[in-house]
């Protein structure tokens, strides 16, 4: 064999191989929708979570209004493709930063090879998709003013 590749980053370093033939398979990879919360990037997905309702509950008239059947039904309604949405940014960076990413952040799932940039742009363009349209088919819970924008 050759010699190992190692890209060292401060006390942790990463195994590229001796670059004589293909990489070491005998492991099997993540499971899909591992690889596909960990392409989420978990930390920005939970505290939007944690943003949207605490934003409600603040514009809410009164505590009690916030746990309203009404409401939380609203709450869902925005929560769900805000949270969308979160996953079409955060993915198309890492679908455009992958030569970055490989560097500074190896572990995301592109980066890695976990998952393929083409599989990665139709989770991203779904969840553009749906939010998009989770916003003009049923205006139902958003105000007047959002409705004529």
């Amino acid at each position: 064999g050759g010699t190992t590749q190692r890209y060292v980053s401060g006390s942790s370093a990463i195994d590229l191989g001796d670059g004589d033939g293909p990489p070491d398979t005998s492991q099997p990879g993540p499971s899909f929708l591992t690889t596909l919360w960990r392409f989420t990037r978990p930390h920005t997905l939970i505290g939007s979570a944690i943003a949207i309702p605490s934003i409600f509950l603040l514009a809410s008239p009164t505590y009690a209004s916030f746990f309203e059947a009404r409401s939380l039904a609203s709450l869902l309604y925005a929560a769900v493709p805000s949270l969308l949405m979160n996953l079409y940014i955060t993915g198309l960076n890492q679908i455009t930063d992958v030569e970055i990413d490989k560097i500074n952040k190896p572990e995301l799932p592109i980066a890695k090879g976990d998952l393929k940039p083409s599989t990665a742009t139709a989770v991203v363009l779904i969840a553009l998709a749906i939010s998009l349209a989770m916003s003009v088919i049923s205006p139902s819970f958003s105000t007047q003013g959002l409705q004529v924008a």
